[in-house]
């Protein structure tokens, strides 16, 4: 059954029905059993006192958006410890749909600590949160995260915005004004296997690997695919052992090893990006326009854009789902286009109205024919 969670809930109700809600999300957990779905409405869950929300069932807790949902301290007071974790390697859980903010982890992730769980996390904000080890996220498990926003995180040594020494396959997410104090990664630190595509490392900060860290003293796979990397605001793109470039990937210096051999594009100037900005969708995104070296430089056929790839053109890494849209939900590709943007932003062009019908003064209940171009 779906759980419900309501700032105007009670812990002493049994949480079935939106009139029946309960308070806290830890609540909701304890009489929950596995494949149920929380429910967590609009509102601010202070956490601070009630604590960490440990996941230890096979569980969907879903907020109504990030921009509506926020859960974990507050700019004036953080948790002590995690916002949420998972501590059991038999759990598979999905967070989706809210902001997860301002945990302070001793250890790993203030925001969220997957800990040998399946974790996936959508849709959702990692913002304002601080640890020693992966100030957003520490994931020692299996983590897909797609369509997420890491930002403003902050680690005392490595992973400002991710700690991995787990499985993580990154899609269509943007890592952005995140910091590693003390050594690498300001972005992503990486001790596991990571996957990149679709998403957008920028304005990150760490003495090494600003963007991503990958631990140099053991080969770990780091795959690379249609992301930019770029405009750090310290450290270079890149740190640590090689990356596989599998294509289309957007950087501003040769610290990643990305090769024009495989389409991807090495500029030979510092790039400047935007800052992160409402640019519609559930989460905030950084911006490309048609002047963009990201923009439509992806074709179709490598089915990096989401159709399926064409003939021996494919280029998706290996368990990889690539979504038809991007980080927003907008359509990727363009309809009508024969190539995406690289990065979590996909440039489209803004609607052109060519025609109302009728013609004259509308009023309430008016039925308008509406005819143009580049409608989504």
């Amino acid at each position: 059954p779906i759980l419900y969670v309501s700032t105007t809930g009670l812990d002493t109700n049994n949480c079935l029905s939106p009139s029946a809600a309960c308070a806290t999300i830890n609540h909701a957990i304890s009489v929950a059993s596995n494949g149920d779905t929380i429910d967590v409405a609009a509102g601010i869950y202070n956490t601070v006192s009630s604590g960490t929300i440990n996941i230890t069932k096979d569980l969907t807790i879903q907020g109504v958006g990030a921009s509506s949902t926020f859960v974990g301290g507050t700019s004036s007071k953080s948790l002590s410890g995690s916002v949420f974790t998972v501590n059991n390697s038999g759990v598979t859980a999905t967070i989706s749909g809210m902001t997860i903010q301002y945990g302070n982890a001793d250890s790993g992730g203030g925001g969220i600590y997957n800990n040998l769980g399946t974790l996936t996390a959508t849709n959702d904000t990692i913002s304002n949160n601080s640890a020693t080890f992966g100030g957003g996220i520490d994931n020692s498990g299996t983590l897909a995260a797609t369509n997420d926003t890491i930002t403003n995180n902050q680690a005392l040594y490595i992973g400002g915005g991710i700690d991995n020494s787990g499985t993580l396959a990154a899609t269509n997410d943007t890592i952005s004004n995140n910091q590693a104090l003390n050594d690498g990664g300001g972005g992503i630190a990486n001790y596991g296997d990571l996957t990149a595509t679709n998403d957008t490392i920028s304005h990150n900060s760490a003495s090494v690997g600003g963007g991503i860290y990958n631990y140099a003293y053991v080969t770990l796979p780091l795959t690379l695919a249609a992301t930019i990397i770029a405009d750090q605001k310290s450290g270079s793109n890149c740190s640590g052992n090689p990356t596989t470039d599998a294509g289309y990937n957007l950087t501003d210096d040769s610290s990643c090893g990305l090769s024009t051999t495989n389409h991807s594009i090495v500029e030979s100037s510092k790039l400047s990006l935007p800052s992160l900005a409402n640019n519609g969708g559930p989460t905030q995104t950084i911006a490309v326009d048609s002047s963009s070296p990201a923009y439509n430089q992806v074709p179709v056929s490598t089915g990096l854009c989401g159709p399926a790839a064409t003939g021996t053109n494919n280029l998706v890494p290996a368990g990889v789902v690539i979504p038809s849209t991007d980080q927003r939900g907008y359509p990727r590709p363009t309809p009508g286009q024969s190539s995406c943007s690289i990065g979590a932003y996909q440039f489209n062009n803004d609607p052109i109205v060519t025609s109302l019908t009728p013609s004259g003064t509308y009023g309430p209940g008016s039925v308008i024919e509406v005819t143009g171009s580049d409608f989504y």
